[in-house]
């Protein structure tokens, strides 16, 4: 009987042992992590507004394709509080088919918006028309795109 009375108390300190470490281990990793591991808390800085003055992929406005269009008029002297209306208007009329067709069209504008900066010295008025050129068919095209998920 000896032998059975001392299996039972090994296996009770045994579990009374195992109880006790899990409960260490337990709080041990809940204060860790409640601690940060040892960094400090995140500090949050005011966002500076200059800091995101290239927003256009998130929200396609028609407002960011007049800002394009102007500065792209700018540099070829068309008429920009003309050709905005315009292209909102025509985009709204096309067909689904007609949206992917200027999208396409717009790529290939930006292909050779590419081609002409590669050429052009990056300080030229030439350089400065290319780069005003990608950036309104870049908008041009994003706005079909919009108007195609609208479909």
């Amino acid at each position: 009987m000896g032998n059975k009375i001392d299996g039972t108390r090994a296996r009770g300190t045994r579990r009374i042992f195992l109880s006790t470490t899990l409960l260490s281990l337990t709080v041990a990793m809940t204060a860790f992590a409640m601690s940060g591991s040892g960094r400090s808390a995140t500090r949050y800085v005011p966002l500076d507004p200059g800091t995101v003055e290239a927003v256009e992929f998130v929200a396609m406005t028609s407002a960011n394709l007049g800002i394009s269009l102007r500065k792209s008029c700018n540099a070829t002297g068309c008429d920009a509080g003309t050709l905005h209306p315009m292209i909102t208007a025509s985009a709204a009329a096309m067909s689904a088919e007609e949206l992917r067709a200027g999208i396409e069209g717009q790529l290939l504008i930006l292909e050779e918006s590419a081609a002409m900066q590669d050429a052009a010295a990056p300080a030229s008025d030439a350089y400065r028309t290319a780069v005003a050129h990608a950036e309104a068919a870049a908008r041009i095209a994003d706005l079909y795109r919009a108007e195609l998920r609208l479909r």
